[in-house]
């Protein structure tokens, strides 16, 4: 965390100071993605820290919260709402852009319906466990009776500190499952009916602002594909080691890693996708002012008599 909070509160940074004029309109949507990218980088590597012995639901968080006695359906709850709000940014984003580019009777108009939307996203990603947490089990009983599916697990296992979650395995995946299938859907849906209507040859945008909005929209997708992918790929592992009881410490481990570290790579993409960004971050490490110019060759001028080179004269 004390690496990537850094290099994450910069990307806030270039958001809210070097966004282009003509990016604007979707500059607050994205600081509000990046800010729910902090929040859960910070809650999942720093707070939280999980340390999870999959496929049971059994862990041990090894983070700062677990310094202050933190209860531990708290610290599970914080890593929902981290991962929940990220969700719904993405979908908001998502869908400010289908707001901008579509034109017709699928284009949500009035303020209340889009904010009813958005609303439902976030109280639907903060409660979609919500039963589970009434039924969190005695982990001095429930552990004994979770060694039937992992019969050998880690030493630390059975230790005082460590957390069950839920006996109801098959319910918090297939929960989960569905919370993850519904978001990507809707981001699916978004994203689709946006490319056709900047791919359209009847659209209400000339040609030179339809080509920025396909850079901007093309960017966009890669800067989020980076976090989901780090994040969905972890979990798919994790629904099936679970699915199929397999257990590997090694891989539980490097699943949740991975899932800590989503924040620095979504902003290092961010980053790298947006030529001001970048251009002022190579100007704030350099400790100059970068000139794209100045990665071109120098210009060589040859005669018959003498070749000299410009911008390198020798001394």
């Amino acid at each position: 965390m004390l690496v990537t909070l850094p290099i994450n509160i910069f990307g806030g940074y270039c958001i809210i100071k070097k966004t282009p004029r003509n990016r604007r309109s979707a500059r607050w949507y994205l600081l509000h993605l990046h800010a729910w990218t902090i929040i859960s980088d910070v809650l999942i590597g720093g707070l939280v820290c999980p340390y999870m012995f999959f496929p049971v639901l059994v862990g041990i968080s090894v983070g700062v919260f677990s310094w202050f006695s933190v209860p531990v359906w708290i610290q599970v709850f914080c890593a929902q709402v981290g991962l929940g709000g990220l969700a719904t940014a993405i979908v908001m984003l998502f869908e400010n852009r289908h707001n901008t580019l579509v034109r017709g009777k699928f284009k949500i108009e009035a303020d209340w319906i889009r904010y009813t939307f958005y609303g439902v996203n976030g109280i639907y990603a903060l409660l979609f466990l919500l039963p589970v947490y009434f039924r969190i089990p005695d982990p001095v009983w429930a552990k004994p009776i979770l060694l039937k599916i992992l019969p050998c697990p880690h030493p630390s296992y059975f230790q005082d500190n460590v957390f069950v979650f839920s006996m109801e395995i098959s319910t918090v995946t297939g929960s989960a499952g569905v919370f993850l299938l519904f978001f990507l859907a809707e981001v699916f849906i978004l994203c689709i009916h946006s490319s056709y209507f900047l791919l359209s040859l009847k659209t209400h945008m000339s040609a030179a602002t339809r080509k920025l909005q396909q850079k901007f929209f093309v960017d966009m997708i890669f800067q989020v594909s980076v976090p989901v992918g780090v994040i969905v790929l972890p979990m798919l592992y994790c629904f099936y080691s679970i699915v199929w009881q397999q257990y590997n410490q090694m891989l539980n481990n490097i699943a949740i890693m991975c899932i800590s570290l989503h924040g620095m790579g979504s902003t290092i993409t961010l980053i790298w996708l947006n030529p001001t960004y970048r251009e002022f971050t190579l100007s704030f490490i350099t400790c100059f002012k970068y000139d794209p110019m100045i990665r071109r060759s120098s210009v060589m001028t040859v005669s018959p008599a003498t070749i000299t080179q410009q911008h390198s004269p020798k001394f």
